[in-house]
């Protein structure tokens, strides 16, 4: 009974979130994913380890989808090589059971999450934008806004 509450209560907040939430929570969801498959990895549950990429991936597919190239411009195309750079090492630790290359793309998700949660937090200049640096292989500055995301 009372996971039916939550799991009730956690769709209204979805359906009832702003934009800017909702890329929050996909953050959370493929982080929360990535870590899963990292702990099947280690436990050798290889159909876990598949579902939890699969997913992560799928969450990643459905942002890249989701950025407005034509009035996004130079921040959108930086976050489409991101998610895809993202989604193909994504394939590579599922193939090769790899959890560096997971930490890898973890620390990519959690510094574009922070910029999100900071966005979020700070409303009071329109558009917010937040500069951050991502590390790893696709070392680059991502200047995040909300009004051309």
């Amino acid at each position: 009974m009372q996971n039916a509450a939550l799991s009730s209560y956690k769709g209204i907040s979805v359906t009832t979130a702003s934009r800017e939430r909702l890329i929050l929570l996909a953050y959370e969801g493929t982080i929360k994913f990535i870590r899963q498959a990292k702990e099947s990895i280690e436990t050798n549950n290889v159909q876990a380890k598949c579902d939890r990429l699969s997913r992560a991936t799928a969450i990643i597919e459905e942002l890249a989808n989701s950025l407005n190239m034509k009035e996004g411009g130079e921040i959108a195309e930086s976050l489409a090589s991101l998610y895809d750079y993202m989604m193909r090492r994504l394939c590579l630790a599922n193939l090769k059971s790899n959890p560096d290359i997971l930490d890898e793309v973890l620390s990519l998700l959690t510094t574009l999450y922070e910029a999100w949660r900071d966005i979020i937090e700070r409303p009071t200049a329109s558009p917010r934008e937040v500069e951050t640096s991502a590390t790893g292989s696709a070392s680059s500055t991502v200047r995040l806004s909300v009004s051309t995301l």
